[in-house]
């Protein structure tokens, strides 16, 4: 089987992750497969760092409809099998050419579709309903946990077409992790995006109110959310 997996390209955080984990694995087992951007940026550079062969088709901005076109194309002209895509952005642009697709689509939801825009205003609320109206639109649906499935039943998806699957994880030997050094009081360390959909607001305020004198909380990340 020959699988197209598209995405926006400029994922920073756990959708990147999950993409080139996926790819990497999927290439060490010889499955065939291509990975296509829209734009250049981490994604498509952390893919050829793994060895992953990237498409990149190039936009002169986030919904620059012009590459419907090249998208059609690329497709047609790649003979796949099935299309997967990851993110709001891939999901939409794929449901606006699915007619014309002639193999399956599935998307991966990696999180809440309800969340993913909040704090943008109008305009948040309106890729928000798009976002969910390409995911209605898919043949099937990956949901990463248990609990995205039972969104997803909730925003009236038909439960025959999601399937969950957990995000893969890389283990490694312990040996290659640094020795734990003794230290004073309790220290906790929140990694990911400085974005709304994260919580990290929700996190200081909780951290507040426990009122732990002799804990530490760090926070890894960057992101609109960072100032605040």
């Amino acid at each position: 089987m020959k699988v197209l997996h598209i995405n926006a390209g400029l994922e920073s955080g756990g959708g990147l992750t999950h993409i080139v984990n996926l790819l990497s694995q999927a290439k060490k087992e010889g499955q065939d497969f291509d990975l296509l951007t829209f734009a250049e940026g981490p994604v498509a550079q952390a893919a050829r760092e793994k060895g992953i062969k990237t498409l990149v088709l190039g936009t002169s901005s986030r919904y620059d409809l012009t590459l419907l076109k090249r998208l059609k194309q690329t497709i047609k002209a790649g003979h796949y099998d099935l299309v997967h895509s990851h993110g709001a952005r891939a999901n939409l642009f794929v449901s606006l050419i699915k007619s014309s697709l002639p193999c399956p689509w599935f998307i991966t939801v990696h999180s809440d579709p309800a969340i993913d825009f909040e704090g943008r205003g109008v305009a948040g609320k309106i890729f928000t309903k798009l976002n969910l109206r390409a995911i209605k639109q898919a043949d099937g649906l990956f949901a990463i946990t248990p609990r995205f499935e039972k969104i997803l039943l909730a925003y009236g998806v038909d439960k025959e077409k999601i399937h969950v699957i957990y995000n893969g994880i890389n283990f490694q030997d312990n040996k290659t992790l640094p020795a734990k050094e003794d230290h004073a009081g309790f220290n906790i360390i929140n990694v990911g995006r400085l974005e709304k959909v994260k919580g990290q607001d929700l996190l200081l305020k909780a951290f507040k109110a426990a009122d732990l004198p002799k804990a530490h909380l760090y926070i890894a990340g960057s992101g609109s959310q960072e100032e605040n």
